[in-house]
């Protein structure tokens, strides 16, 4: 009979330790388990989230490539737009670089041309034109040579560069002593101005 009684009293008292134990169990399930569902559904979002930004970020460089071709694009026709002169004489490269070099302050100036040819030049009128060499000779301070250079790229006829190169004389070892350079360019006309007999046909200087 006392064994009964202890029993029961023993049970008891594991029921009442037990029970609080219990509700904390259940309490704590109750919380966890939505925050963990809530946390794997925001895993989710970020995952898909950061997946967007980087197809946008794809996207975004995409039309700033496209953008910089449009910008390529733009460049070469209006390259390939400016005019053509009809004949040699209506040239405006080698006039150009005389006045230029002058006003600049380019010490010695020497250009001399040679005799045209026809060329393929995709993007122009019939897919030809005439090319002929212009190559100038210079000396001053690289500032004046590499504005009289770059002044060339505004001229209104198609006119590029073939190859550009500076020297210093005698005097390397002096840092003020003016430069030597060298400039070749390529300059365009009109197909029918290589058989033109204007002034300026053929090799010419200035």
């Amino acid at each position: 009979m006392r064994n009964i009684m202890r029993l029961r009293q023993l049970t008891a008292g594991q029921i009442a330790t037990a029970l609080p134990l219990t509700l904390s169990v259940c309490l704590l399930a109750l919380f966890t388990v939505p925050n963990y569902l809530k946390a794997a559904s925001y895993q989710r979002e970020a995952v898909a989230a950061e997946s967007r930004a980087i197809h946008a970020a794809a996207r975004k460089d995409g039309i700033r490539l496209k953008q910089q071709d449009i910008e390529r694009l733009r460049k070469d026709l209006a390259e390939r737009g400016r005019r053509l002169p009809a004949t040699p004489d209506k040239g405006e490269l080698l006039g150009t670089l005389g006045r230029l070099g002058e006003r600049k302050g380019v010490m010695a100036n020497e250009s001399k041309s040679s005799r045209m040819g026809v060329v393929p030049v995709p993007g122009v009128t019939g897919g030809k034109a005439a090319r002929r060499s212009v190559e100038s000779q210079m000396s001053g301070p690289f500032e004046a040579l590499f504005e009289t250079l770059s002044a060339t790229e505004t001229l209104p006829t198609l006119v590029t560069v073939r190859c550009v190169e500076f020297t210093r004389g005698a005097s390397a070892a002096d840092a003020s002593a003016p430069l030597e350079a060298r400039f070749t360019f390529d300059e365009y006309f009109a197909e029918r101005a290589a058989n033109a007999t204007a002034e300026g046909h053929g090799g010419s200087g200035s």
